[in-house]
């Protein structure tokens, strides 16, 4: 623009502010912040800038921090203000290193501060399973260290590790040269004995022989050769097949024979077979009793099998002229065999009784004379007038005194022969019931 210069009155051109031509954008400040305008002498337009205005920032109350901690200042949401805090310095105390079977863990009266205390718990079940191979005659053995979690695993020799070997027939334990121990221990193997062995059982020298059933009626005699069997390691054995074949009765079975030196068996009875008058035969069972021709068998089990015992049945004297002149009635028993007379009017009296006498499977050899009471005894039945009734009176024939009598029996079972007590009367009376 032109001015008039009063010093000179002459105009001239100068430059000048022309503010309505600024284009200025004025900047919109946050509540920490205030507007200043500033000038530039380069430019005829206004300078508009934020700046901050600490009084307009929240007054904020200054924390107390512990002796591990320093402050610092933050920054807020808003960009002008800070605000005080308390952080940690930096832990100096390095977090210690675990070792095996130890875990790290942090006491918990020490969670508050910035650097907790860490330390290492000792946990077994976490040590390593031992590495080491020990030979069979060592054990190994494990020993703590004290202040260590772990223990320490080292060998050492037991000779009680190396068991005897149980060796199967014809074998025998020896000393195994080609064991080596470092602690002087013996290893004991199984060898073959120079013997023959016949079903894991029985055991045969060179020249020996010995007999066996195979089934039913055969068997089979096994001698051992001085052959070596290269299979089995043991001598050879050689079998010689036997046929015993043999017809037995009807009551008898075959038993192969017991001793390995007889190769057959016999028919052994296991029931009696009784043969009779007429020519027939009857089968009875053990322990089974009967009568024939007035003599008692019985049917008995020893250990050789069953045979037949037999006794005569022995009567007493008889008179029967006697008793027929004294009108006694002649009358039979003991099936048939012995004669008795019987009277009426027979007062009590001792007779002699042949008996067989028996204990259990134990039997006298001969009938024996025991005595006994028989005979008649006086009975009545009598009115009473002052009961209003009959009374009953009966006495009965009997022993009056009795002794002891000793009878020798033979007990099949076993062979032998006992003596059995019995008692029998020394007389006979009548007497009240």
């Amino acid at each position: 623009m032109g001015i008039i210069d009063k010093w000179t009155c002459c105009s001239k051109e100068v430059c000048g502010c022309d503010t309505t031509l600024c284009e200025t954008t004025i900047p919109t400040c946050t509540n920490s912040q205030k507007l200043i305008v500033g000038h530039s002498p380069l430019s005829c337009c206004p300078q508009y800038k934020c700046e901050c205005d600490p009084l307009k920032c929240p007054s904020i109350s200054t924390p107390e921090c512990r002796e591990d901690q320093f402050m610092i200042q933050v920054q807020q949401e808003e960009p002008c203000c800070f605000s005080p805090l308390c952080v940690c310095e930096s832990c100096t105390k390095p977090v210690p290193l675990c070792d095996d079977g130890e875990f790290l863990t942090v006491d918990l009266n020490s969670t508050h501060f910035c650097c907790p205390q860490y330390y290492c718990v000792c946990e077994p079940n976490l040590c390593p399973m031992p590495l080491l191979n020990c030979a069979e005659d060592m054990n190994l053995v494990k020993e703590n260290v004290s202040g260590q979690c772990c223990p320490t695993w080292h060998c050492e020799c037991n000779c009680e590790n190396l068991v005897m070997p149980t060796c199967e027939v014809g074998e025998f334990t020896a000393i195994d040269h080609n064991f080596q121990s470092d602690c002087g221990c013996k290893q004991y193997l199984c060898e073959k004995d120079d013997v023959c062995v016949f079903q894991e059982a029985s055991v045969l020298n060179p020249g020996q022989s010995m007999i066996k059933y195979l089934e039913e009626d055969f068997c089979y005699t096994i001698e051992c050769l001085e052959e070596k069997d290269n299979h089995t390691g043991f001598h050879t054995l050689n079998f010689t097949l036997v046929n015993c074949s043999k017809k037995c009765d009807v009551h008898q079975v075959y038993t192969p024979s017991p001793s390995d030196y007889d190769c057959c068996g016999t028919c052994k009875n296991v029931s009696c077979k009784f043969q009779m008058e007429n020519g027939t035969s009857v089968v009875y069972a053990v322990w089974s009793t009967w009568h024939y021709n007035c003599t008692t068998y019985e049917c008995i089990k020893t250990d050789e099998g069953a045979i037949i015992l037999n006794y005569t049945m022995v009567c007493p004297p008889f008179n029967e002229t006697e008793c027929k002149t004294n009108e006694g009635i002649v009358k039979l028993y003991n099936e048939g065999c012995c004669k008795i007379c019987k009277r009426e009017e027979r007062i009590c009296q001792k007779v002699i009784i042949k008996s067989v006498i028996r204990k259990q499977d134990c039997i006298s050899q001969s009938p024996i004379n025991v005595a006994s009471c028989d005979g008649k005894c006086p009975s009545a039945t009598i009115y009473n007038i002052n009961i209003e009734g009959h009374l009953r009176f009966c006495k009965c024939c009997r022993e009056n005194g009795v002794r002891n009598l000793s009878v020798p029996l033979y007990c099949s079972g076993n062979g032998t022969a006992i003596m059995y007590t019995l008692q029998e009367p020394i007389d006979c009376t009548c007497q009240w019931n």
